[in-house]
């Protein structure tokens, strides 16, 4: 096999190897991966005096410079965000990969996660460089997409990334965690699992040392944390896309059935939920069982659609539903149906006895 096709293998795998964000080689384990690749792909190994050649061409060749620490036996690339055979981002990637990771949040200070801060810089400086190319002056950033964003939501910068990094390889935490009707916070151990989003809401999945079912704790109800180092990291005992597949939301009531719920939504509302389904589960009668079900609940409009979910009954399924006012009706069982009704006539007693109060402050 030509020897040249053998050096571009050797300068890719290289590259791979000197641009890795999580692991640090020494001269020797980049030759032996470069030799495990070599092998792999059916060529002749090389020495430790090739690899060296190797360094010096890429050097050469591309202008490569080295962060080479003799002291801690490494090699790598001096600037953390370089690849040689990395495509460039095109301005719009640039815009968008910023907009994302300015949703994240702050990386400072988090070993592997250096580079990402300063790929924001980089991406930062080039949005600079190309806006200098035409007008002359960079205007004012203009937002292009919008995440759903609270600002008075407030968690701690960094704890996206901290959490991620332990998730990623598989760290226990320890964690000091307040409940909102706690008066004081508690420290625990937990695996964690994966960062979940509902409602703006970002939560922890975890699993805690001392007990044997999983928790979604919200970020801002975490005081303080620290990957546990000495201590063991243990596997998930479920799978979390069927776990989260139970239920709206984040609450599973483990040991609780799944149920079906029934519903029927006026032609208003119809169209929203047939494109953006309350659940996975949503289902859509066909026309015959449209039939049988306005038959059996005679007091749905005839213009109304009956939609069903198969889901356990949580608070964020009942909330969920109630949202829709009297846009949507539950038939389905009749335990949601009555804490539908329980909800409404709450508001029913809660909104005359508010509306008394002001009109009697009001006459003073």
């Amino acid at each position: 096999m030509p020897a040249n096709k053998n050096a571009v293998i050797r300068y890719k795998h290289l590259d791979e190897l000197l641009s890795d964000r999580h692991h640090l080689y020494s001269r020797a384990e980049l030759m032996a991966k470069v030799n495990a690749k070599l092998a792999s792909d059916g060529y002749s190994t090389v020495t430790k005096r090739t690899i060296e050649y190797d360094l010096l061409a890429l050097t050469e060749i591309f202008g490569v410079e080295y962060d080479d620490n003799r002291v801690e036996n490494y090699i790598r690339y001096e600037d953390p965000a370089f690849s040689i055979f990395t495509k460039e981002l095109t301005e719009d990637e640039r815009v968008l990969l910023k907009s994302v990771l300015d949703t994240v949040g702050q990386f400072k200070g988090l070993p592997n996660f250096e580079w990402l801060e300063q790929l924001k810089e980089k991406l930062e400086h080039g949005e600079r460089t190309a806006f200098e190319r035409g007008a002359g002056e960079m205007p004012v950033q203009r937002k292009i997409i919008e995440f759903s964003n609270n600002p008075h939501y407030v968690i701690d910068s960094n704890i996206f990334a901290t959490l991620f990094s332990a998730i990623a390889h598989k760290q226990a935490l320890r964690l000091t965690y307040q409940k909102f009707d706690a008066e004081t916070p508690k420290t625990f151990l937990v695996s964690p699992y994966r960062l979940k989003e509902f409602n703006n809401r970002w939560f922890l999945v975890c699993l805690a040392a001392d007990r044997h079912r999983l928790y979604f704790l919200p970020l801002e109800r975490i005081r303080a944390y620290e990957v546990a180092v000495s201590e063991p990291f243990k596997e998930c005992p479920v799978d979390l896309d069927d776990y989260s597949g139970e239920v709206i939301g984040v609450t599973n009531h483990e040991g609780k059935p799944l149920e079906e719920i029934i519903f029927a939504v006026c032609p208003a509302v119809y169209p929203y939920i047939a494109t953006k389904p309350l659940h996975g589960s949503q289902i859509c009668p066909p026309e015959d069982e449209q039939e049988h079900l306005h038959a059996e609940y005679a007091d749905v409009p005839a213009d109304w659609t009956f939609l069903c979910l198969k889901v356990k009954v949580n608070p964020e399924l009942i909330t969920l539903l109630f949202s829709f006012a009297d846009g949507l009706v539950v038939v389905r069982p009749e335990s949601v149906r009555n804490r539908i009704l329980e909800k409404m006539q709450g508001m029913q007693k809660r909104y005359p006895e508010a509306e008394d109060a002001r009109k009697k402050v009001s006459q003073k």
